[in-house]
Formats: structure tokens, sequence, C-alpha cells
């Protein structure tokens, strides 16, 4: 039997996280898709000194190791609460996706990781993903992750709901809608006219996920550690455009 290696910290010690056997790494703190980001990261060699990358909700393991790669003045791990991050070795920049997001410029980034951050906006996903692709030179690279159901549709509510009720649908007070394995796929390639979803049998074998101490299913049914990678085409002028209010509008050959 195969003993996990955290590929993040190379540690060997893992517990069990809300019922998930061997999801949390002692070493790192990292969790399955964390670890998941990681490998994917290094397998594609997506980074280089010189990528612009924004991190939203920067992970502590991953974040580091990004940082060693990086030149310091290209890395911008980005929070909401970056006072949350006392202590770790790479402190984010306070930023606001729903308010701040519009005000970068187009064509700046070469990576930007959101995992599981989507559902922490009281704003349009919508309107969010177009906003990260806006921001991607081409060629730039978009990787995602959110919080996914057995459910095929995606349930919202931006609505003031109790903090009681927003974690009995939801899972947490601080969420605004929980994930359709059918209908966030479908968003993406509907808002990025592209296919965004990452395949297992590209990239990795069953043994390469558990030796990372990552489920199989992970990359196979969406589920909540699945990546969603999106590359900004670099050989058609498409582009986004805005409209004279500001708002992004479309996505245009």
């Amino acid at each position: 039997m195969t003993v996990p290696i955290c590929p993040i910290c190379s540690g060997t010690e893992f517990r069990e996280f809300r019922g998930r056997e061997n999801a949390w790494c002692v070493g790192c703190h990292s969790l399955e898709r964390t670890r998941y980001i990681w490998l994917y990261l290094t397998k594609l060699n997506i980074l280089s000194k010189s990528s612009v990358v924004f991190h939203f909700g920067p992970e502590k393991g991953v974040s580091n190791k990004i940082a060693e790669i990086v030149d310091a003045h290209n890395y911008y791990p980005l929070d909401l609460f970056p006072q949350t991050y006392s202590g770790n070795q790479v402190l984010p920049y306070k930023f606001d996706i729903c308010n701040d997001i519009a005000h970068e410029p187009d064509s700046s980034v070469d990576l930007l990781i959101a995992n599981h951050i989507l559902e922490h906006l009281p704003v349009s996903v919508d309107w969010v993903i177009a906003e990260f692709a806006r921001l991607l030179k081409p060629g730039g690279s978009m990787i995602l992750s959110v919080p996914m159901t057995s459910n095929p549709a995606t349930v919202e509510d931006l609505s003031d709901l109790p903090k009681n009720e927003r974690i009995k649908r939801f899972g947490q007070e601080d969420h605004w809608r929980v994930f359709g394995w059918r209908e966030f796929p479908a968003m993406l390639e509907r808002v990025l006219a592209a296919e965004t979803i990452v395949r297992r049998d590209e990239h990795f074998t069953d043994s390469d996920l558990h030796r990372a101490a990552i489920p199989i299913e992970t990359v196979g049914h969406p589920t909540s550690n699945t990546l969603f990678h999106f590359v900004r085409n670099e050989r058609t002028s498409r582009r986004f455009e805005r409209s004279t209010d500001g708002r992004l509008v479309r996505l245009r050959a």
C-alpha cells in the first residue's frame, strides 16, 4: 500500500478532517484541494520567476512554495481579511474582489488562483469569472475549485438570510451559494467560451493521487476538490469588452 507523502512539505502524517480520512496534512496544514493545486502547478510547469500571480485566499503551504519561485514583486497573495494570516511566512494584501477587481488592468496576470473563493462573494459569479479572465495575459491561466454538491444544480441566495439558515443551506455562515456538479462547469463554458474542466487521464495516474492523499474521484465526476483550468487563447483576438458604465458585458471575437 502506498504511503501518502505531501507534495508541498514532504510530510507523511495526515489526519481526518470533517469525516475525510487523510485529508489534513499535519506538516503544512494542506487539504486535498491544496495539494492538488500544487501537484497541478508543478506538473504543468506553469510557474516561473517572472510570472505575475494573483492568489486569492492564499493557502499557507502553496503560498510559501509559490513565493520561493516567483519574484516577490510579481506575487500577489490577496484576501479580504489579511489579519487572519498573522504569523504566516507570506502575508497577503487586503483585497475585496467585489469592489477592487474591476480596477485591475486588462491582460496583466499570468496565473490566477481562486481555491474555494467564489462561494464567499455576494455578487454575480458570472461577472467575477469574466473579470478574472479579463486580467489574464494571452496564454495566462486561471485555476479554480469550489464547494460542489451531488446535485446537478447550483443553489444560491443573495438575500439577508440568518446565519443559521445560511449554515444549513450552504455549509458556512459566510457562504452565499453551493455549486452543482453540472451547472458550474456549464457556467464556466458559457462565460469563458471554452472547455474548462481538468481530466485526470490528461495529467495524473491513480498512483499520483494516492501518493498525495487526494481522492481519485477528484478529477472524474466534479467534486469540491476538482480543479477547473482556463487558458486565455493566444491565437485569436478574443477579448473582454466593457460597456460605457465600466461593466464587463461580453466576450467577443
